[in-house]
């Protein structure tokens, strides 16, 4: 196996290991690797496209919330995470734990247990959009909360180790803490 190559510009030998070329000074890195501020705005750029955006919460809000809580009901985790289709828009109704929350302003996203196991443990686990009531306490991790919303599908997003992870999704309309 050679450990020689050809430089892209005036096609002298060179080291595959070499940087510039030693016969004409081309730089024989990639293009990335050459403009590293550069390759760094455009990683920051794509990031910065592909957030979430969590502007766009819709939820009903034409009817009074006691009337909204009402009209919710609490549809089985495995019921919406196997046939989400056909409970989507429809309004829910969950207590559990909260396990992460992610804020930007007055905009949350939670990922919440809802699924109470024998031994009080939370488990199955749902994506949460939310926006804030002014003066309302902020959510933290390990709170138990109830939430009415509406159910939206499911929601795929990349774990720590780059695992694709989808769980169901809920815009909720009202939060409340449980003390």
């Amino acid at each position: 196996m050679s450990k020689m190559t050809k430089c892209k510009a005036c096609d002298g030998e060179i080291a595959k290991s070499a940087k510039k070329c030693v016969h004409c000074g081309k730089d024989q890195r990639i293009f990335f690797m050459r403009h590293k501020i550069v390759t760094f705005i455009l990683f920051v750029l794509v990031f910065i496209i592909f957030i979430p955006n969590t502007d766009t919460i819709v939820v009903d809000e034409t009817i009074p919330v006691e009337e909204y809580k009402m009209q919710c009901e609490n549809i089985p985790y495995n019921d919406i995470a196997r046939d989400p289709d056909r409970f989507i828009d429809r309004k829910v109704k969950y207590t559990g734990e909260i396990v992460q929350t992610s804020e930007t302003g007055s905009n949350i996203v939670l990922r919440i247990n809802i699924t109470e196991t024998e031994y009080g443990y939370y488990e199955d686990t749902v994506w949460v959009n939310y926006m804030y009531i002014e003066n309302e306490k902020r959510l933290l991790e390990d709170d138990i909360v109830k939430f009415w919303g509406e159910f939206k599908g499911l929601k795929s997003y990349k774990s720590v180790l780059g695992a694709k992870i989808t769980i169901p999704e809920i815009n909720a309309r009202v939060i409340e803490p449980i003390e």
